[in-house]
């Protein structure tokens, strides 16, 4: 008898050990689970400066993010940027049949945020992220014309599509649960696109084996520069 109880034993032990490794062992866990096996999910939107080098001057692009981030590591979202510095062009070129044209330089774009927070709950911590969208680059122009009184300026705008790409690292400083202050360093790439107009000399349009001689008004290379990133970021982080 005390043989059978002691067999019943040993298969109730084995039977406890094995039940307990299964739940370690085939638990299924995912790239963002944490050790327990639950994902924390939290967000956060955030109002960002950039600061960079746009045709030799001084430039500042104002914009947004907001993502989902998961166990304060990961984050996905969207980002807009937009140019507020925005350049001074002058040409004596023809837009529909005006001229001495005075425009100035447009940048916007959007798209895709993803990123990483390493020790999320240190102070101050370290971070990377990249920003991949599209947008567009252009000019916004005012000229005068001939028909209307010469202080009357009328707008127009001409544009071309642009792929853009933005990787950076940051120091991020926790302030509260919900707020924390973002410094960053990274680089804005704009794909290489142009905008050209006819050239005019003596009020008439210049022509090359009867088509119009054009010159480039503004390349987005220019506007390609490294970047000084300020962010003020709100959320939930604890």
């Amino acid at each position: 008898m005390k043989y059978l109880v002691l067999l019943i034993a040993l298969i109730t032990v084995n039977a406890s050990i094995a039940q307990t490794d299964s739940t370690s062992t085939d638990e299924l866990r995912t790239l963002f689970s944490k050790k327990s096996g639950k994902t924390k999910v939290s967000g956060f939107g955030s109002v960002n400066l950039d600061f960079g080098n746009i045709e030799n001057s001084f430039g500042l692009m104002l914009g947004g993010e907001g993502a989902v981030l998961l166990n304060k590591r990961f984050y996905i979202g969207f980002y807009g940027r937009g140019l507020t510095t925005m350049p001074n062009y002058a040409f004596d070129h023809s837009f529909k049949n005006r001229l001495n044209i005075e425009q100035r330089g447009v940048l916007g774009h959007g798209g895709l945020l993803l990123g990483y927070i390493f020790n999320p709950n240190s102070p101050i911590h370290f971070g990377i992220s990249t920003r991949i969208g599209g947008g567009a680059i252009g000019l916004v122009y005012y000229y005068n014309d001939f028909n209307q009184d010469p202080n009357l300026y009328y707008p127009d705008e001409l544009h071309k599509s642009v792929f853009t790409f933005a990787p950076e690292a940051n120091i991020e400083m926790n302030l509260t649960n919900w707020f924390k202050i973002k410094l960053g360093v990274g680089y804005q790439y704009i794909s290489e696109a142009s905008i050209e107009a006819p050239i005019i000399e003596d009020g008439k349009f210049v022509l090359e084996n009867g088509e119009f001689v054009t010159e480039e008004l503004i390349n987005s290379k220019n506007y390609n520069t490294p970047t000084v990133t300020l962010g003020f970021v709100f959320g939930w982080f604890k």
